[in-house]
């Protein structure tokens, strides 16, 4: 069915003309005329950025939820006035089709009509969250909004917390592709034991989400959550097996554990979406050479891949025919790369080297070479130093520095092994790092939020610098302070309003310091004897000590889902087994 339609939205001057494609239960929804938009005075800063309309595609959508948020908000006015049954919906959109634009719209109208907290935007990683950040809203992560812990069990214990997090009708969940189907329900377990019942809500809709509206947001050629499976490939290989129940169908756990129970839970519902929106259009790449260019290299790599809907042995025969023919696969891939030439004059062109790797392993090392590299450098020295790594003997004797041959292997581990804190690190004004943990998320510090280096303070142990002419300076010890201004956060001198006039930080700037991170295991080649062990150790517990930040100029393919990279480049490494086959 194809319907041409005209509408005008409540209290804003827009005037469009939309055509709708119907198939089976989905639209699909693509432009035929043009969009005018005149939003209404405002003293929010934010409004030159997410004030306008969204794009004509997603126009459809973006009516959709606002005239849900009318309703709501009629209910919420008057508690005698019945609420609208709660929407569950899925929005499908490729890069740049205005996913996280029309998520920011709907922020922005529910602001402009002075319920704001009628939408609460989440994702599964800290780093697609924080595209959602709003003077009205902080940034919120799936486990930090339901209160999960680290072993993504429901917390009991924090009921106001989850509800102050959450204290609207509508959660817009984005990336829904790293989204497990126990992820899901372990969200749904959270906001059924925990979030304030809505009094008039109607009672069949508070079997899920405790009666809330969930719309989903993602694409479906995305990368699935780290060593899990997506939901929608969950949910499309129950169709190939019929005949059993949710718990029993391709799970590692034992029926009737929390587990099975969970992941039952997490199909219910993604299943229980009753509109899915395509998104056609991509938004952002304008009708020039370069914006061209710009989506041929997005879709560069889209025809390689698994066919995730099919049956496993399917599956597994794709595997096989792509590992046998990867040398074949990666010279079509240089070839394609080969032929994408920019012209003189390009916009593209690369300002500062990126590189994305499918592997942990190298990184580092590739890490301090494109940052020696960056023009923000200019003529700066570096900074270098090394981190620590401690053994640890035992739980009331204090750990023990590595040194010689020890040392050295320590800093050869895998980098998850010490929560990727690098064995060396750099600084110059302007480098970019990655951060590492979440200690103060209203402030930035973010799990993997980038973060520009701009001031160091050294550790007052550190001698005289003896070589003043060399390019690199060698700490003998980790820095005292390290200070970065993280993306996205404007602080302004917020945080120097609780400090001392002598100990003021640079403005939109927060301060690190060094630190333990969790212990992880060694294994040695052989039995070593170390101080205040009873015997010798096969395998050590070893701490790192150090900046707890990241490499930022060469990251993995997890890293950059769901980011909106502007105005940049990213090569990227197809293959590590045969260097001279390398795409990069």
């Amino acid at each position: 069915m194809t319907t041409q339609a005209t509408a005008t939205a409540h209290q804003l001057d827009i005037s469009y003309a939309y055509s709708v494609k119907q198939t089976g239960d989905a639209w699909h929804i693509s432009s035929s005329g043009t969009v005018m938009a005149t939003p209404g005075e405002t003293t929010d800063p934010s409004a030159a950025e997410v004030g306008t309309c969204p794009s004509t595609t997603s126009l459809v959508v973006f009516l959709y939820l606002t005239d849900q948020f009318l309703c709501d908000q009629r209910a919420e006015e008057n508690i005698s006035h019945p609420a609208p049954h709660s929407l569950r919906c899925i929005v499908q959109g490729g890069p740049g089709a205005g996913k996280t634009q029309l998520i920011r719209a709907v922020q922005w109208f529910a602001f402009q009509h002075g319920f704001p907290r009628w939408i609460t935007a989440t994702a599964y990683t800290w780093r697609a969250a924080g595209h959602h950040a709003s003077p009205c809203q902080p940034p919120l992560s799936t486990s930090t909004m339901f209160g999960l812990n680290a072993n993504n069990d429901v917390q009991h214990t924090n009921v106001h917390k989850v509800n102050a997090n959450f204290p609207g009708r509508l959660c817009a969940m984005d990336e829904f592709s790293m989204t497990s189907a126990e992820h899901l329900g372990q969200c749904d377990e959270a906001a059924n034991a925990k979030l304030d019942a809505l009094p008039n809500q109607p009672a069949e809709d508070r079997q899920l989400m405790n009666g809330r509206s969930l719309i989903q947001f993602g694409d479906i050629c995305q990368l699935p959550p780290p060593g899990g499976v997506s939901v929608m490939y969950d949910a499309a290989r129950i169709l190939n097996e019929p005949g059993l129940p949710p718990e029993n169908r391709q799970t590692t756990a034992s029926p009737g554990s929390n587990t099975a129970v969970r992941r039952a839970h997490g199909l219910d519902v993604w299943r229980a979406s009753t509109d899915v929106f395509f998104l056609e259009g991509q938004e952002r790449f304008l009708p020039t050479g370069d914006g061209q260019r710009l989506q041929q290299a997005v879709q560069l790599y889209g025809t390689i891949q698994v066919d995730k809907t099919q049956p496993g042995a399917v599956q597994e025969e794709q595997r096989i025919r792509l590992r046998d023919n990867i040398a074949t696969l990666v010279d079509t891939l240089n070839r394609q790369i080969a032929d994408f030439a920019l012209p003189p004059g390009s916009t593209l062109y690369p300002e500062r080297r990126r590189l994305v790797t499918p592997r942990n392993q190298g990184r580092h090392e590739l890490n301090l070479r494109l940052a020696a590299r960056d023009p923000a450098r200019g003529n700066q020295r570096i900074i270098a130093w090394n981190a620590v790594d401690h053994a640890v003997i035992g739980r009331r004797q204090p750990t023990v520095p590595l040194t010689g041959a020890l040392a050295i292997l320590a800093k050869q581990q895998a980098p998850d092994n010490v929560k990727d804190i690098a064995p060396t690190t750099y600084y110059y004004e302007g480098i970019l790092y990655t951060l590492l943990d979440n200690t103060a998320t209203g402030a930035g510090r973010r799990r993997n939020t980038e973060a520009t280096g701009r001031g160091i303070i050294l550790d007052p142990r550190e001698p005289p610098d003896r070589n003043p002419s060399s390019p690199i300076r060698h700490l003998q010890y980790p820095p005292a302070i390290v200070f970065v201004e993280p993306a996205d956060t404007q602080l302004g001198n917020r945080l120097n309003a609780r400090l001392p006039p002598t100990m003021q930080l640079p403005p939109n700037t927060i301060a690190l310091v060094p630190g333990f991170t969790s212990a992880g295991s060694l294994r040695l080649p052989e039995p070593v004897q170390l101080p205040g062990a009873s015997q010798p150790c096969e395998q050590l517990s070893i701490k790192r000590y150090g900046i707890p930040v990241g490499s930022a100029y060469a990251v993995t393919d997890f890293f950059v889902e769901g980011c909106t990279i502007a105005n940049q480049w990213r090569a990227t490494k197809t293959s590590s087994a045969a260097p001279k086959r390398c795409t990069a």
